[in-house]
């Protein structure tokens, strides 16, 4: 416990500093800020103290300790116009706790190139962000697990390119009832450039947990330096492990230019044997609506029925 203590000191005195430092820089790579999963972006993004499955190499690397079976995970997520994200998200059980990584691949689409004069100069541009990382999380005393990862991120313009480095790291709490998260992310820089560094702090709660219904309610709290703090709660409904609903709601606390609906999330979920599939649609107001669809596979058998409904022999 000393030792997680001194790391996480030294992470929030870098974490500080950097911003300091960069205070004038403005923000890039905003892919890291995005979020991935679609069981996660239905709930809002209230998944700091979930993170129970491998994209929590991405919401809090503690939750990787909760992995008992290896699992790979194919996601696309359907933004405004041309713009979209493919991501590839794996973990593997190791020792007392997992190791995942992911890829996540921003499409942004294809643009016109212009002179200096506004004139089309009959070429395109094909601007992206790209994402590597690599992450572990394990127990370190009963109910309480510890992770880290590290990532890499490389941006284009079309014209320009810029790579950065960032890392996270994450503790997590939890007992039969409920759990309690706290992630510091993107701590890191790019070419003189500040990354959206944020500490996320989260609570869960299972509200119903009897027989063929469970019913989990979250809140997060995060906020991202140099910005606004934002506020997310959100709920999930599982009926007899097969099928899931789930609704959210995301609140940045300062000023909005965004009309129409917006904030909102929701989602519906599958379950069968070894294959989840989970969809969540995430209005933006006037720029749009987003769709994100997860598709995962866990190889071994501890994703079974809860014992009140398996076959009896």
């Amino acid at each position: 416990m000393k030792k997680l203590i001194l790391i996480f000191t030294a992470v929030f005195t870098a974490v500080f500093i950097n911003a300091a430092i960069n205070s004038s820089a403005g923000i890039m790579f905003p892919l890291l800020d995005m979020g991935v999963g679609a069981r996660a972006l239905g709930m809002g993004g209230a998944y700091t103290a979930i993170a129970d499955d491998a994209s929590a190499v991405h919401w809090n690397p503690a939750g990787l300790a909760q992995v008992k079976d290896a699992e790979i995970s194919l996601a696309y997520d359907k933004w405004f116009m041309d713009t979209s994200n493919q991501q590839v998200i794996f973990a593997v059980p190791l020792g007392n706790g997992a190791i995942a990584g992911e890829v996540v691949y921003m499409n942004l689409g294809t643009f016109e190139r212009l002179n200096e004069s506004g004139n089309n100069i009959n070429a395109s541009i094909y601007p992206y962000n790209i994402l590597g990382s690599m992450g572990y999380g394990t127990g370190i005393m009963p109910g309480i697990s510890a992770g880290i990862s590290i990532k890499i991120i490389s941006q284009s313009t079309g014209t320009k390119s810029y790579t950065g480095f960032a890392g996270d790291l994450g503790a997590l709490y939890k007992n039969e009832i409920m759990s309690a998260g706290i992630s510091l992310q993107n701590a890191g820089s790019a070419a003189g450039f500040s990354l959206p560094m944020k500490i996320d702090a989260g609570a869960a709660f299972k509200a119903i947990n009897t027989g063929e219904n469970r019913v989990l309610i979250a809140a997060d709290v995060n906020y991202l330096f140099k910005d606004s703090p934002a506020l997310s709660v959100g709920a999930e409904y599982v009926f007899s492990n097969i099928i899931a609903a789930r609704a959210g709601y995301n609140i940045r606390f300062g000023e909005n230019n965004l009309d129409g609906l917006t904030g909102i999330s929701g989602g519906i979920g599958l379950n069968i044997a070894s294959i989840k599939l989970d969809y969540a649609i995430v209005p933006y107001g006037d720029l749009g609506t987003t769709h994100r669809a997860t598709l995962t596979y866990q190889f071994g058998s501890s994703n079974q029925a809860p014992p009140s409904i398996k076959k009896s022999k």
